[in-house]
């Protein structure tokens, strides 16, 4: 279906019917709802915005963690070339990684995981936001395991919340 237009009445509904839902991975959700109770607990207000109903103004007025993979929220864009770890992806075989910019000693040029299950990086940044008036949180990763693994966010271990030691903004 995906590589043909609907035909049937019943395709175009179901058609319509996903392309109103909002899909969210559960790793995506959790790292949400983990975020959400730290800043309750400091009692910072927390809005969840899905990347679809986003807008600029968000990033010229807000404090925002922008959370998941360039390809799956486009706002990352607005921010890579300011990271030295910047995000590409390769189409065949498919894998997502991070090109080093500016190699440490001891540093690769380039992170990508081996498989999708058994290797991946994430990174965190901390950026300002557009205006300078707040800042942008970037937690982005190969896939959805390393983008969700820093979700023990104040963890005193690195360790211990699953980022490989490199890369790191």
């Amino acid at each position: 279906m995906a590589d043909q237009a609907p035909t049937s009445r019943e395709q175009r509904a179901m058609a319509k019917t996903l392309m109103t839902k909002f899909f969210t991975h559960i790793a995506d959700a959790n790292v949400a709802w983990k975020i959400g109770m730290l800043n309750a607990a400091y009692q910072v207000p927390t809005d969840v915005v899905f990347a679809r109903d986003f807008a600029v103004s968000y990033l010229q007025s807000h404090n925002v963690i922008l959370l998941g993979s360039r390809r799956a929220n486009p706002w990352l864009e607005l921010f890579e070339n300011q990271l030295n770890f910047r995000s590409g992806f390769q189409e065949k075989p498919p894998i997502a990684y991070f090109e080093n910019h500016a190699p440490l000693p001891g540093e690769s040029a380039t992170y990508r995981g081996t498989s999708w299950e058994r290797e991946g990086y994430c990174r965190v940044a901390f950026l300002p936001n557009l205006t300078r008036s707040g800042n942008i949180l970037v937690i982005s990763g190969t896939n959805m395991a390393s983008t969700a693994a820093p979700r023990q966010v104040g963890n005193s271990s690195p360790a211990n919340d699953g980022c490989s030691s490199s890369p790191q903004e």
